[in-house]
């Protein structure tokens, strides 16, 4: 009867029906459930860290809807930005209950999620879209199930299988013009053999921050230089060298890449501390992020559309549209998110490198994906598992 209803659940991520926007059925079952345990479950109390994620994620609620008052948003575009803000925090509430209630519920959650979503993709249209919600995003699935298996069977001889898939992964994911996961399997790959190195050296390094942020930036650029590589000698697709080619300008491959930091930089600091409300719209912040676009040689595609500020941040995102409240309930879950990680990678576990992806996963998302959809309900879960990963692991052994 559990996997019964956890492969419904997966599958319920997607039915989707409008009604003010676009809804999920898992959205409305999230909250369902998580009142089924608010008045069932009271016993099993949630810790101070559980509670003042709970209690931020209140405000950042209450912050909006002041946000929306002072900006005189729409109530389609209120409805919405509530509705995100409301099922993000009864899926934080609903996987911290789960940790008090049952551990093995949130494993049991993420096998059958991987393994449901992975076939229902391989067999859906967005198969063929060939990009990030479709081979991309099924591709992340299907690594991220071979590489649970072999967390189960992780050993230190297992190192040299596992930094196969993610050679394997990475190559396929460029054959598939997916960007975003051949970066990911790089870092993972280095994460891996970091993991696995000596504990003097891996601990002076963990415990010297600088020398930390140094390492991985080191890293990323040596990625950078072999992917520029493989554009400037042709082993890419067309498709790929056109896209370098557009975001390169005078500020850096960065900037181009992600040069809606133009827009919603600037609605920031006209609006630091109250934001600009929900799904907030203004085409000033476009024509500004062309102009600067153009002053500094980055390819502007000049399209206004309905104005909505371009933010592709899971923070700036909170930021922009609720105020400094948002930015602070995300920076507080990524602080705690990565003081844990830190603790975590000091022992070497079967459950390991299976966080180290997460991780890489979620950071890279909170500072350059958008929110929504699934994200209010997968992204909770996924930073649940990361905090609370070694209390999972003691119930699977």
């Amino acid at each position: 009867m559990k996997y019964i209803f956890l492969i419904f659940f997966t599958l319920s991520f997607n039915v989707k029906f409008q009604f003010i926007g676009t809804l999920t059925f898992a959205q409305i079952l999230i909250a369902i459930i998580a009142a089924y345990i608010f008045f069932n479950f009271k016993e099993d109390k949630l810790d101070d860290f559980q509670k003042k994620i709970i209690i931020l994620c209140f405000l950042w609620l209450i912050s909006q809807i002041i946000s929306d008052i002072y900006n005189n948003s729409i109530f389609k575009d209120s409805a919405r930005g509530f509705a995100k803000i409301f099922i993000t925090m009864c899926s934080f509430y609903v996987f911290f209950k789960l940790v008090k209630i049952n551990p093995l519920l949130l494993r049991d959650f993420f096998f059958t999620f991987l393994f449901v979503d992975s076939l229902y993709l391989f067999f859906s249209d967005n198969l063929m879209t060939n990009w990030k919600f479709g081979l991309g995003l099924n591709l992340l699935m299907l690594s991220l199930v071979l590489y649970s298996y072999f967390y189960w069977k992780y050993k230190k001889e297992n190192l040299l299988l596992l930094g196969a898939i993610f050679i394997i992964f990475s190559i396929i994911s460029l054959n598939l013009n997916v960007r975003y996961l051949f970066l990911f399997c790089l870092i993972n790959l280095f994460g891996l053999f970091f993991i696995n190195s000596s504990i003097d050296f891996k601990n002076k390094v963990i415990n010297n921050k600088i020398i930390f942020f140094s390492l991985f930036v080191f890293i990323l650029y040596i990625i950078y230089i072999f992917y520029n590589y493989l554009v400037l000698n042709d082993y890419l697709s067309d498709y790929l060298a056109q896209k370098q080619l557009k975001q390169s300008g005078d500020l850096g491959f960065l900037f181009g890449g992600r040069d809606e930091i133009f827009a919603y930089g600037k609605a920031i600091i006209d609006s630091p501390i109250l934001g600009h409300g929900s799904w907030a719209k203004n085409c000033d912040y476009l024509i500004f992020q062309y102009d600067f676009l153009l002053k500094f040689n980055y390819y502007a595609d000049y399209k206004l559309g309905d104005c909505l500020i371009p933010v592709h941040s899971i923070i700036f995102q909170s930021w922009v549209h609720s105020g400094i409240v948002g930015l602070i309930f995300w920076i507080f879950v990524y602080k705690n998110l990565t003081k844990k990680f830190f603790v975590d990678i000091k022992n070497i576990n079967s459950f390991l490198p299976l966080i180290i992806f997460i991780f890489t996963w979620v950071s890279w998302d909170l500072l350059f994906s958008p929110y929504g959809m699934d994200n209010m309900i997968f992204y909770p879960f996924l930073i649940t598992i990361i905090i609370y990963q070694s209390k999972i692991l003691k119930y699977v052994k």
